[in-house]
């Protein structure tokens, strides 16, 4: 009995010694995928590098110089399910850097199959800084049909202008779908012109606005905005994975008007040519003024005030406008209404109640006055008679 227990003990522990390396061998965890550029193509021969950062373990994928297919062979005992997983690669003369969390089913199924990566394009910054754009202000833009348009300067395409003028490049605008979308589009920045799908966009606050549904001349900016210019050669490009950029910090103000004052003529004037004094608050580029909605008329450059004699006018009601504008462009105004009156009023008859006083009597003078353009004031001995009933008597 005992020689018996012994043979199946010894048979037992002869199993388990057979068995222990088999169920030790660990399972292999296979790496597979593409590697393409960031226009799609196939980036062949790419270096990628996995990085277990749970374990600060990395390993070099297998490559072939004829494909852009990459291959990584692993224990499985070197990933645990929650590992995140660091891919660098780099080809094409683009890279990237990716991350991948592993999980249970993929430790199961023995691997990551088909985890292809886009590379990132290098990118090249055309020009970065900073614009001012002044609220009521425009410019002009010739396109390609040489037509000219009047843009607000406020605009995305307005930021794009000042960049260009900062940044010394130049930019074209197309106008072949005006008519249609009532919109201008760019089709060159920094002599880098579209070709076919492949061409300029903008973006204003990416990534956290929504990219604008209308064209770059519509869109009018807020002070603060960015607005960004980008290549893009798919509709998923964004200025994140775009290869040039053009970032513009936008600050919008108002215009720094001059400060018109006009000294005369005064409400009421007798004088039919009367003396124009107006006076600015910083020397004006250029001056002129304008008569009752009339013919605008130059004065001085360069000065600080506009001092003219008027050219005769008419007995009336009259408007004058003078304006001024600064080296900057910025136009500033003012407006006076003027009454010319050169014909004096008439007394038509003066009664004095009692018609014969004796002195120390109370005495109620009545005087009827006209006058082409109304009487506003009657004295008698330098007191000021009143208008009661808004007539000629006073």
């Amino acid at each position: 009995m005992n020689i018996r227990i012994i043979e199946v003990l010894l048979a037992a522990m002869i199993c388990i010694t057979m068995l222990a390396p088999a169920m030790a061998q660990p399972l292999p965890f296979v790496i597979t995928g593409h590697v393409s550029d960031s226009d799609g193509n196939p980036c062949n021969g790419t270096w990628v590098q996995i990085t277990n950062t749970n374990t600060s373990a990395s390993w070099d994928a297998e490559n072939d110089s004829a494909s852009n297919y990459y291959k990584l062979v692993l224990d499985s005992d070197t990933m645990s399910a929650g590992n995140v997983l660091l891919f660098e690669t780099s080809s094409c003369s683009e890279t990237k850097m990716v991350e991948h969390t592993v999980t249970q089913s993929e430790l199961e199924d023995g691997g990551i199959n088909g985890f292809d990566i886009v590379l990132d394009a290098q990118q090249e910054i055309i020009w970065q800084g900073d614009v001012t754009l002044i609220n009521g202000t425009t410019f002009d833009v010739t396109a390609n049909s040489s037509v000219s348009y009047v843009i607000n300067r406020t605009t995305a395409l307005g930021a794009l202008d000042a960049a260009a003028e900062d940044g010394i490049f130049n930019y074209t605008v197309n106008d072949d779908w005006y008519a249609s979308w009532d919109s201008l589009f760019v089709d060159s920045i920094a002599d880098i012109a579209s070709e076919g799908y492949n061409g300029w966009m903008y973006w204003v606050n990416y990534p956290e606005d929504p990219m604008p549904g209308i064209g770059a001349d519509q869109f009018v900016l807020e002070d603060g905005d960015v607005v960004t210019w980008y290549w893009s050669s798919s509709m998923d490009m964004t200025p994140a994975n775009s290869s040039m950029l053009v970032d513009i910090n936008v600050t919008v103000t108002s215009p720094d008007l001059i400060a018109v004052t006009i000294h005369s003529p005064q409400a009421i004037t007798k004088d039919s040519t009367p003396l124009l004094h107006a006076t600015f608050d910083q020397i004006a580029a250029l001056t002129w003024y304008v008569i009752d909605d009339g013919a605008a008329v130059t004065g001085g450059s360069n000065t600080d005030n506009l001092t003219v004699t008027l050219p005769e006018l008419p007995d009336g009601q009259h408007t004058v406008t003078v304006y001024a504008n600064n080296s900057d462009g910025n136009v500033g105004s003012a407006t006076q209404d003027f009454l010319v009156d050169t014909i004096a009023p008439v007394i038509n008859s003066v009664t004095l109640d009692p018609a014969d006083p004796n002195t120390g009597d109370n005495i109620t003078v009545t005087v009827n006055a006209t006058d082409n353009v109304g009487v506003t004031a009657v004295t008698a001995d330098g007191v000021s008679l009143s208008n009661a009933d808004g007539d000629d008597t006073w």
